[in-house]
């Protein structure tokens, strides 16, 4: 979701005076964004490994192909929806 710049002029208002009031939780906070970038980077490196993998073992076996490459796109889906959702678009101004 998508904030207005006159919602992230609030949220930086109140962030500021969160820093005042509890410095240990502000920072916290500031931190949290970091998380989810790893997170999604790696649940895309992990899903397209299991989905290439899916694919070679598709050859041998297809079961076993079929369940690699499913959990592979699901984690590759899981990955790249957290990117988009966290993702914004630069401001105009």
């Amino acid at each position: 979701m998508a904030l207005s710049d006159h919602e992230r002029h609030q949220l930086a208002a109140m962030e500021q005076q969160l820093a005042l009031q509890d410095p240990a939780l502000a920072q916290r906070l500031r931190r949290r964004p970091r998380r989810v970038w790893i997170r999604a980077a790696l649940a895309l490196t992990l899903g397209a490994s299991l989905l290439i993998a899916g694919l070679v073992t598709t050859a041998a076996s297809v079961g076993w192909g079929l369940v690699l490459s499913l959990v592979g796109g699901a984690l590759v889906g899981l990955g790249a929806w957290r990117l988009l959702r966290r993702w914004r678009p630069p401001s105009p101004h």
